[in-house]
């Protein structure tokens, strides 16, 4: 699974036929491109929640502008695990129950154990009273799984009320740094035009 956030350039105007001419807009416009996912990378490792396990956000990664056909593109692109992860905050999670990794223990203990202390003070029902919970102890945190669990095959994620697009919403907060770099391009261009090179 993949999460791109692209840019692209193009298509290039016909006008730009000389091998010379072509040359200077396209590198020019790559090295615009680039210069954009410097920034767009940050602001979305900035938006990514800190996972149990921090994989999202160590799965941004800038793929270089280039050419194909006449448009120029380039992109930061989230991978792997990290990528399912951003299409489920970027676009939500139909109901379903988190699954059990290879070792018998939950997907969901990892986060247990690192975020839910710092959230809340976490809790087990045994014989119907709620008694704390110690994330340390592995029954506990198969328990406050399975109800986490049971919530999200009710409700799907993101939950009920929680703005979904963070990622969307982050590259509209970018968009004038990057129209930026880009207005910079055309002096550049021009100015590589004047000296011929």
């Amino acid at each position: 699974m993949v999460l791109a956030v692209q840019i692209k350039f193009g298509p290039m105007p016909r006008a730009l036929e000389p091998a010379v001419t072509r040359r200077i807009f396209a590198t020019e416009s790559q090295r615009a491109i680039n210069e954009s996912n410097t920034i767009v990378k940050p602001g979305m490792i900035a938006v990514s929640p800190f996972g149990g396990t921090n994989t999202l956000r160590r799965s941004w990664q800038i793929t270089p502008a280039k050419i194909q056909g006449r448009t120029i593109i380039g992109d930061t692109r989230s991978t792997g695990a990290g990528g399912l992860e951003a299409l489920v905050l970027e676009d939500g999670a139909q109901p379903h129950f988190p699954p059990v990794g290879d070792t018998g223990e939950p997907a969901l203990a990892t986060w247990i154990r690192r975020a839910l202390p710092g959230l809340t003070d976490p809790f087990v029902i045994e014989k119907g009273e709620r008694q704390p919970a110690d994330v340390g102890n592995p029954e506990d945190v198969r328990k406050i799984a399975f109800t986490i669990g049971r919530a999200i095959n009710r409700r799907g994620l993101p939950r009920p009320g929680r703005q979904t697009k963070i990622f969307s919403r982050a590259y509209k907060k970018l968009t004038p740094a990057i129209i930026r770099i880009m207005n910079r391009m055309g002096p550049r261009v021009q100015r590589r035009f004047e000296q011929g090179r």
